[in-house]
């Protein structure tokens, strides 16, 4: 029989490495599955035994991948300690074993994890903090990889058209993540990024949430409800900012011209801050894809 080749070789030890129930099983699982033993993979006569060095390898390997999802989750672990984090996330390894060539992806099913771990009709509000962290952090991660409104040139827009009240199309950029948590914990996450190992938990309430990049800076802001409403509608798919005014007055239970005297204010500092996009919508049938608009804008009256 032939020597294995390279290829064959880095499947067989990947398989070993990655299959739950520890090293034996991960060896009998790459037998079965590349027709290769341990005897056929790893040198023998010297050193320790062929399965002692694959656990090692193996154990390794966990081991990094622990280390990135505690890079990935500071403020989780924490807030929950090292122990009990460490639990957690070796389980989710054990169950969830990484598939991508890239360590972004691995805490992708983290939150999810998570969550199918709580028992039906169990209520902790130590677990809903916990919740709660995992997915401000994960979708911070997120954004920083995202798509956001970086290079994308100004459209140059006439004031006169603005200030006339010209209908307008608002979009959100891939790079915003919105959340409704049930804490607010921004402050939180900014006390363990500068080495408190103690902050205070603070105690429990509706809290709407955005994260956004602008010029490559991740910023993190509670939102009102209303602006967070209107944001939401938006995310669902670019469309009249108007449109989006209508939803949010309805979620919120407030009045449009109220909403629209707060929007005046805080529409060009949300576009500055990466929230969202603005543009004149384009003449239907024109085929204008209209530019972006980083500056005050107006809606229809």
């Amino acid at each position: 029989m032939s020597a294995p080749q390279l290829p064959e070789l880095q499947r067989w030890v990947l398989t070993v490495m990655t299959t739950p129930g520890g090293v034996d099983a991960g060896i009998a699982r790459a037998q079965a599955l590349h027709g290769l033993s341990a005897a056929q993979v790893v040198a023998t006569g010297y050193g320790p035994p062929p399965r002692l060095r694959l656990d090692i390898y193996a154990q390794g390997y966990l081991l990094r991948l622990l280390e990135c999802l505690r890079a990935d989750f500071p403020t989780l672990r924490n807030t929950m300690g090292e122990g009990l984090f460490d639990l957690f996330a070796r389980a989710y390894l054990l169950h969830h074993p990484s598939r991508s060539t890239t360590l972004f992806d691995l805490g992708a099913g983290f939150v999810p994890f998570l969550r199918s771990t709580r028992p039906a009709g169990y209520s902790e509000p130590g677990f809903d903090l916990a919740l709660d962290l995992a997915a401000l952090e994960r979708a911070r991660t997120e954004s920083i990889r995202a798509r956001g409104v970086e290079g994308e040139s100004a459209a140059q827009l006439d004031p006169l058209l603005l200030l006339g009240g010209a209908p307008l199309r608002v979009a959100v950029p891939e790079s915003v993540r919105l959340l409704h948590l049930s804490y607010p914990l921004i402050p939180l996450l900014e006390a363990v990024a500068r080495g408190e190992t103690q902050p205070p938990i603070p105690p429990a309430r509706p809290t709407w949430i955005i994260i956004a990049r602008s010029h490559y800076r991740v910023s993190m802001h509670e939102l009102e409800p209303w602006q967070w409403a209107l944001l939401n509608h938006a995310q669902q798919g670019a469309g009249p900012l108007y449109s989006g005014v209508l939803a949010a007055a309805e979620a919120v239970g407030e009045g449009v011209d109220l909403l629209l005297s707060r929007l005046a204010l805080w529409l060009p500092l949300a576009v500055a801050l990466g929230y969202l996009t603005v543009a004149p919508l384009a003449s239907e049938g024109s085929g204008e894809r209209p530019g972006h608009l980083h500056g005050p804008a107006a809606w229809p009256a």
